[in-house]
């Protein structure tokens, strides 16, 4: 991306707010994953909400358990998905 050198500073402290951590994500998913901590973390409240209402049934501790291996390339994607979205605010 090309940030003006002006607006370097303040592309970084927004796009520091709003990052995620890929770590935390993953081990949410292990340890929250079957009531949707995970999803919650990234912003994904709807899928949050599914998983606590389906949480009594264990498959969605099983999902999280899965979807934990391929999480931080996720977290990558949604960083990414951010920092586009911060830049072209900065761009007018």
């Amino acid at each position: 991306m090309n940030i003006p050198p002006d607006k370097a500073p303040l592309f970084m402290m927004q796009y520091q707010n709003t990052r995620k951590d890929p770590s935390t994500a993953v081990i949410l998913a292990l340890l929250l994953g079957g009531v949707g901590g995970h999803k919650f973390y990234l912003g994904q409240t709807f899928l949050g909400i599914l998983y606590l209402l389906f949480s009594w049934t264990t498959i969605p501790s099983w999902i999280a358990l899965f979807e934990a291996f391929g999480l931080a390339g996720k977290v990558a994607q949604i960083n990414e998905e951010k920092a586009s979205q911060i830049a072209a605010m900065l761009r007018y």
